[in-house]
């Protein structure tokens, strides 16, 4: 399945494919959230990422985990009892305030990442942004 994933502030897209063959239970959780128009966060700890969340999954399991994710990767990180949405446009890893949490990939982006990662930034050095991902 195809998504779309849109920073709103600088109008920034991208097109990923979801990976139900290697993280079923999880990109099924995530599906069933769409669309999702929510805050858009800057990591703190995990390099260049954004994350949006996605509050508790119910019956979530762990599939597919790195804590080394690929520029464009797309995981449903653990937060707590909740769980949060990343996307990885730069160099980064998996890392909290506890260290090192393994997170699943659910999927990757396959469009041309260079302005969606400028309008990443951009939350980093402007604050919070909005995030749009829909079933395309």
């Amino acid at each position: 399945m195809k998504i779309k994933i849109t920073i709103l502030r600088e109008n920034a897209s991208v097109v990923a494919s979801l990976d139900e063959k290697m993280a079923p239970v999880a990109t099924k959780l995530f599906v069933d959230k769409l669309p999702i128009r929510s805050q858009l966060f800057h990591a703190r700890w995990c390099g260049n990422e954004v994350w949006t969340p996605l509050g508790n999954l119910g019956e979530y399991k762990s599939e597919n985990q790195t804590i080394f994710p690929a520029i464009g990767e797309l995981l449903i990180v653990p937060a707590g009892e909740n769980y949060n949405f990343g996307i990885w446009y730069g160099k980064g890893w998996c890392f909290g305030p506890d260290g090192y949490n393994p997170g699943t990939v659910i999927g990757k982006i396959e469009t041309d990442i260079s302005e969606f990662a400028k309008a990443a930034n951009d939350v980093l050095m402007n604050g919070v942004d909005t995030i749009i991902i829909e079933k395309m």
